[in-house]
């Protein structure tokens, strides 16, 4: 899981824009929650801001893509498009080298940095036990156990594609001529 991603949007224009709801499209669109939005069902006046959080969340390994639209009466771009794209990856949620999935599957904390620890007394870190795909558990050389199975648990990153975070968003709306 990424961490939150703030993205403000700031009506340039003139006059208010009406804004409808959110809402987030395409193929990995599941991979990625609105978890604040101060932006739907709003009127922003000229110079106002409001501000989504978005958190990606991968269901698998690899790239994955989803769209985020913001709807407005805005004239000259009533539906903002805004591409999101992230890679899901194999998670390390301590940084300790050794991946959360085989953690979890030998009894580990994927959340402490245990790489270092030997709970078998084989003199083999948990870290080498992992390196040579033995049991951290049961004692033995390398070579000597079964590989350790294990299934993935995903973590990702992500980037708005042609932004920064927090880039500000530009809504611009042209006064009617009469």
């Amino acid at each position: 899981t990424s961490a939150l991603q703030t993205l403000t949007v700031t009506q340039d224009g003139a006059v208010p824009v009406d804004i409808s709801s959110l809402f987030l499209s395409g193929i990995h669109a599941g991979d990625v929650a609105i978890s604040q939005d101060t932006c739907s069902n709003t009127t922003l006046a000229p110079a106002g801001t409001c501000l989504l959080e978005l958190i990606f969340t991968p269901s698998a390994l690899g790239a994955r893509t989803a769209s985020l639209t913001i709807p407005s009466n805005d004239t000259t771009n009533p539906n903002l498009l805004i591409s999101l794209t992230g890679v899901g990856v194999e998670g390390d949620s301590d940084g300790d080298g050794m991946p959360n999935s085989w953690e979890i599957a030998n009894g580990l904390d994927p959340f402490v940095n245990d790489a270092g620890l030997d709970p078998d007394g084989d003199g083999d870190t948990n870290l080498q036990e992992f390196q040579n795909g033995t049991d951290p558990n049961l004692p033995g050389a390398a070579g000597q156990q079964p590989p350790v199975a294990h299934v993935p648990v995903f973590d990702g990153f992500w980037q708005l594609v042609g932004a920064a975070i927090g880039m500000l968003f530009f809504m611009r709306r042209r006064k009617k001529r009469g």
